[in-house]
C-alpha cells in the first residue's frame, strides 16, 4: 500500500470516529512538560531547527524523543507493521543516505539541549531542590508538614548544603521534650493521687469500729478484765470516741461492727477452739443481752451504719461490709476496736487484700496483752495499712498530709 492510500486511509478512519494518533492527542507524554535536567519547562516548544530538521527528513523519519513512535521509511509507525491478521509486513531496508541524515539529527539535537541547559544555567534557573519541613520545628509563618519549598539560587551561587545533623537532634530533642514532659504529668498525677490518699477525702473515707461492746468495754463485762489494762494503757475509749465525732462530722461514714451469737451459740461449730473458745466458755456476746450491746460512749448516731451477721473475727466475712463500702465509693478505711491482734488485724489484713486504703488507729485499739498489743502495731500493721493515730488521722481528713507509716519487708 501505497503512502498515499495509507494517508487517505488514515483520513477515513478520522472521518468514522476513530481516536486521533496518539502522539496527537493531548494526554500523550510527548504534550506534557518537557523535562530537562529535572528542571519543568512549560510549554517550551521545540526549535525551529528541529521543525526545519523534520520537514528535511520527510514524512519517513522522526526525530528521537518526538512523540516516541517511530516510523519506518514509508510513513508507517512500528504499531502499523503487522497486517490485521498479526503477520509482519516485509520492511524495505534503510538506505545509507537516509541513516547518515538521522544521525546527524540526533546529534544536532543533544546539541541543541546542551546549549538550552546552558542558557537557563547562565539565567540562574536550577533544578528544584525540595525538602519537608517540620512543624514541631518552624516558627510562625512557616510552611506545615509535608509542603514542599521550592528554591532557587542567584547565578554563581552554591549548592544549599544538606539539612544539617543539629536539625535531627533538635528533632530528637523535641520528641524527648514531649516524652519527659508526659512523664513529668504522669509523676505529679501519681504524687497527687499520694497527696489526696494522705489528706483523706472525707466523703471517700469510711470508720469501721470493731466490737465496742460492753463485754470488752465495761466493767462487769465477760473480757473486759482481759483488755483493761491495754484500754487503760492507751485510753482507747476516749481516743476512738473523739476520732469517730470528728470524722461523722468531717462528712466520713461510721460503721459499726459488732460480734453476736444466739443463746447457745448454736451458728459455729460445737467444738470451737482459740479464741471463739474463749467467747464461748465466758458466754460473751450473747444476742439480746447487755454484754452484745455497743457501748453508750460509742453508740450508733443518726446517718451511722450497724452490721449484722459477724460471728467470726474478720468483719468482711460473714457480713455485707464490701459491699456497702464499695456502693458508697469508699476507698480509705479507717480501723479501732478489739481486739489489736484478732479481730482489727483480721480486718485489716482483708481491707488490704482488697483494695482499699487502711489506716489503723494504733491509739483507738486494745488486745489482752501490753507486748500482744505493742507487736501487732510494730510488725504486722505497717505491712498491712498506714498506722497512725486517731488524732493524726482527724488531721488528714481535715486537708492535712498524714505522715506514711506503712513498710515492705
Amino acid at each position: 500500500m501505497h503512502t498515499d492510500d495509507r494517508e487517505e486511509q488514515h483520513g477515513e478512519q478520522e472521518s468514522r470516529g476513530y481516536p486521533a494518533p496518539a502522539t496527537d492527542r493531548p494526554d500523550h507524554p510527548s504534550q506534557a512538560l518537557r523535562i530537562d535536567n529535572g528542571c519543568e519547562v512549560p510549554g517550551e516548544e521545540p526549535a525551529t531547527e528541529d521543525k526545519e530538521r523534520r520537514q528535511d527528513l520527510g514524512p519517513g523519519h522522526e526525530v528521537e524523543g518526538d512523540g516516541g513512535v517511530g516510523r519506518d521509511r514509508d510513513g508507517d509507525s512500528r504499531n502499523d507493521q503487522r497486517d490485521h491478521h498479526g503477520r509482519d509486513r516485509e520492511q524495505e531496508p534503510a538506505t545509507p543516505s537516509s541513516q547518515r541524515r538521522l544521525a546527524e539529527a540526533r546529534q544536532e539535537q543533544r546539541q541543541q539541549g546542551g546549549e538550552r541547559r546552558n542558557a537557563r544555567r547562565a539565567r540562574g534557573v536550577r533544578p528544584l531542590n525540595a525538602f519537608h519541613v517540620e512543624q514541631s520545628m518552624a516558627p510562625p509563618g512557616r510552611p506545615a508538614p509535608g509542603e514542599v519549598i521550592a528554591k532557587s539560587q542567584a547565578p554563581g551561587e552554591q549548592n544549599a548544603p544538606p539539612p544539617s545533623p543539629s536539625r535531627s537532634r533538635s528533632r530528637c530533642v523535641s520528641r524527648g521534650s514531649i516524652l519527659d514532659g508526659a512523664a513529668r504529668r504522669q509523676e505529679s498525677d501519681r504524687v497527687s493521687r499520694s497527696d489526696r490518699r494522705s489528706q483523706m477525702d472525707p466523703r471517700k473515707t469510711a470508720v469501721v469500729l470493731v466490737e465496742f461492746q460492753n463485754d470488752f468495754t465495761s466493767p462487769g463485762g465477760a473480757l473486759h478484765d482481759a483488755v483493761k489494762g491495754s484500754m487503760e494503757a492507751t485510753g482507747m475509749l476516749a481516743n476512738a470516741q473523739a476520732a469517730a465525732t470528728a470524722a461523722r462530722e468531717a462528712g466520713a461514714t461510721i460503721i459499726h461492727a459488732p460480734i453476736q451469737y444466739a443463746a447457745g451459740y448454736g451458728e459455729i461449730t460445737s467444738t470451737p477452739y482459740g479464741i471463739l473458745k474463749g467467747v464461748v466458755d465466758t458466754n460473751a456476746f450473747v444476742k439480746g443481752g447487755w454484754g452484745a450491746e455497743i457501748v453508750p460512749d460509742m453508740a450508733p448516731q443518726p446517718g451511722d451504719i450497724v452490721l449484722e451477721g459477724k460471728r467470726g473475727l474478720d468483719a468482711f466475712a460473714s457480713t455485707n461490709l464490701d459491699f456497702i463500702l464499695r456502693s458508697k465509693g469508699i476507698q480509705t478505711v479507717a480501723l479501732g476496736g478489739f481486739l489489736t491482734n484478732c479481730c482489727v488485724e483480721s480486718t485489716m489484713r482483708s481491707a488490704y487484700e482488697k483494695g482499699f486504703e487502711v489506716i489503723t488507729l494504733t491509739d483507738c485499739v486494745a488486745a489482752t496483752s501490753a507486748a500482744e498489743h505493742d507487736n501487732a502495731i510494730a510488725y504486722d500493721y505497717p505491712m498491712f495499712s498506714k498506722p497512725m493515730t486517731g488524732a493524726a488521722f482527724v488531721s488528714a481528713l481535715a486537708g492535712e498530709t498524714a505522715a506514711d507509716g506503712s513498710r515492705g519487708y
